[in-house]
């Protein structure tokens, strides 16, 4: 038994890093489905009201960006709105590496560096998460002016 201990707390270790990384990368769900938990909790829903209204609210928020995102073509805006689901994931991916560095490092210089590259890790993984999602917006009229059905479903227009 205790030869498993190791590999037993490195597994609950890593899935614990990435628990932290998911959460860290849909920072702005996670944090609007957590308000509306405690909004639900506190307004009288109970626990189990206010655990669906958390997870439909967080939902909710992660597919309007989503659709957001795949349909606008205006590149302006899908860079703002690209911005907004990845900046609060690198203030979270900065403050869990910094937490999770106090663990093992000793210096402060060091643990601030190391949150820097999980906070750019992070967010790289956002962003390219809220891009690769859904396919990019093309125009509703094909080449020869006809309104194509498949628009927004295939990018390259062919079945």
């Amino acid at each position: 038994m205790v030869i498993f201990a190791p590999f037993i707390l490195l597994s609950a270790l890593g899935l614990f890093c990435w628990l932290i990384f998911v959460v860290a990368v849909y920072a702005l769900p996670f944090y609007v489905g957590l308000n509306a938990f405690f909004g639900g909790l506190h307004t009288g829903a109970g626990y189990l009201g206010a655990i669906v209204i958390g997870i439909v609210a967080g939902a909710a928020t992660q597919a309007a960006g989503q659709m957001a995102f795949a349909m606008v073509p205006i590149v302006w805006f899908r860079m703002a709105l690209g911005l907004l689901y990845t900046v609060p994931a690198v203030i979270a991916g900065y403050c869990a590496m910094l937490d999770v560095s106090r663990l093992c490092v000793p210096s402060s210089f060091w643990r601030h560096i190391f949150a820097v590259i999980g906070a750019v890790l992070v967010g790289a993984t956002a962003w390219v998460r809220i891009g690769a999602e859904l396919p990019p917006a093309t125009p509703a009229h094909g080449e020869d002016g006809t309104l194509s059905g498949r628009a927004l479903i295939d990018p390259t227009g062919q079945a």
